[in-house]
């Protein structure tokens, strides 16, 4: 089943194309996201991941700071297993946003969008997250203990995903990384960035990357 665009305006799915973010794919708002990821499940389908995004003035932004969600599938977990628990992890982060919560780049105006990332069959299922999780702790940019460098830097492993293939957009991420977690301009500018940029890019040149799906 591929979300395309004849099977949104079918459906009747509100959608906003993310070429502006330069990005394949579409969004969706909230009710519609929800809609996608049960139709997702139907088809035994699993999600791999999502952004957040926000709709202001016509105009899709990113949120300030990073606000996404991604899920692997376990060793061992049979397919209709992984489907089922990626489509339950997605729809509640999804659906924990609403016009009256906490989070608020959903005011003053703005709508919030959800951009789905899925894989249509398990022989397109390679686990890259490990990979790239693997890169940014041996980097390490805040010098965290090595037993916890695992573990600090998952949230940024999708933006790198997304962005691999393209060398710029990869060192971007890399450079939004150690804008984010608050790096001194003296660290910054002893670290490669460069080198780290190519060994994580140098994971697409070893084809060892899902078929993603940008619904």
């Amino acid at each position: 089943m591929m979300i395309t665009l004849d099977y949104l305006q079918k459906k009747k799915i509100k959608f906003f194309p993310l070429t502006s973010l330069g990005l394949k794919g579409y969004a969706y708002p909230k009710e519609d996201a929800l809609t996608i990821i049960e139709e997702l499940r139907k088809n035994n389908i699993p999600i791999i991941g999502g952004k957040v995004l926000v709709l202001v003035d016509n105009k899709i932004e990113y949120p300030k700071g990073y606000d996404n969600w991604f899920c692997d599938r376990l060793q061992n977990e049979s397919w209709f297993d992984f489907v089922q628990r990626s489509c339950d992890i997605s729809f509640q982060y999804v659906n924990r946003y609403s016009i009256n919560n906490a989070f608020p780049f959903f005011r003053k105006g703005k709508i919030g969008l959800f951009k789905i990332s899925y894989i249509e069959k398990p022989e397109e299922y390679i686990d890259i997250s490990s990979k790239v999780n693997k890169v940014l702790a041996q980097w390490n940019p805040i010098g965290v203990p090595l037993d916890i460098a695992d573990s600090e830097y998952t949230e940024y492993v999708p933006y790198i995903i997304d962005a691999i293939g393209d060398i710029k957009e990869v060192t971007n991420c890399l450079l939004s990384i150690l804008r984010n977690i608050g790096v001194g301009k003296e660290v910054f500018n002893n670290l490669d960035i460069t080198k780290i940029a190519f060994q994580l890019n140098d994971l697409a040149n070893h084809q060892i990357i899902s078929k993603i799906k940008e619904s």
